[in-house]
């Protein structure tokens, strides 16, 4: 079996959580759920080109500049519930992986991360670091994210995601954040038919966002239930103190 898997990042409104998302469908399960989003997007009055950022809609000062203007008070969390609900059917599957940045906290430099290279002659005994920061962090939360896919599928899934060309310092270079794949590869080059998968994969991402955060901000209660509806595999990324100046 096939499967196409979209992933989008995500934080919690503090920042101290940052996690990546992955959400799955066959291939004959996306046309059904672009034509969803389709409908959702005409049933709120939006324009069919606009495209779906939950961060924003939820944000009314970013809502009110944006193609989403048309959306009363209680419309984002309306058009979260009709997409998790119209999308259900079709079995998606979700897997989502998180850092607690707090958790840092406890040691001597949360914000540098140092490894040991002993495998090359050049690296050997050399002590290399990178600074630390959210971008950074969600790219671990992406490699756990995608470990359930490839443990289930193998080679018969492919990952998409978003193209992001923030600047990601990895040691001794820089990379833009969608090309530092850790542990597996994926693709920001999306065939056309795919076009709109990846505002699913927000949607997804921000719900996973929205569960670790436990508040009870407008839509806690939608998205609590689509966590507990969809049943996603999670998995929570833990480093050692080591790597932060800490002792194990």
């Amino acid at each position: 079996m096939r499967v196409e898997a979209f992933g989008d990042e995500s934080v919690s409104l503090q920042g101290d959580i940052a996690l990546y998302s992955f959400v799955g469908f066959s291939p004959a399960s996306i046309p059904a759920a672009l034509e969803i989003l389709r409908r959702a997007k005409t049933r709120f009055r939006v324009p069919a080109a606009a495209k779906l950022h939950c961060r924003v809609i939820f944000s009314k000062m970013q809502r009110d500049k944006s193609e989403w203007c048309v959306l009363r008070k209680d419309d984002p969390v309306k058009l979260c519930k009709y997409l998790s609900t119209e999308l259900l059917p079709l079995k998606p599957l979700w897997s989502y992986g998180w850092l607690d940045r707090r958790k840092l906290k406890q040691f001597e430099r949360p914000d540098v991360m140092t490894i040991s290279f002993p495998g090359t002659p050049e690296a050997a005994g050399r002590d290399m670091s990178t600074p630390f920061g959210e971008k950074l962090a969600q790219r671990f939360a992406y490699m756990a994210a995608g470990i359930p896919f490839q443990q289930e599928f193998g080679e018969q899934v492919r990952f998409w995601v978003d193209r992001d060309s923030t600047q990601v310092e990895w040691f001794d270079k820089k990379a833009q954040a969608h090309n530092l794949d850790l542990l597996h590869k994926s693709s920001v080059d999306l065939p056309p038919e795919y076009a709109g998968m990846l505002e699913i994969a927000d949607l997804f991402a921000y719900a996973s966002a929205r569960h670790l955060e436990k508040s009870e901000r407008l839509g806690w209660l939608v998205f609590r239930a689509m966590h507990r509806r969809y049943g996603p595999k999670t998995s929570e990324v833990n480093l050692y103190g080591s790597m932060f100046g800490s002792g194990d």
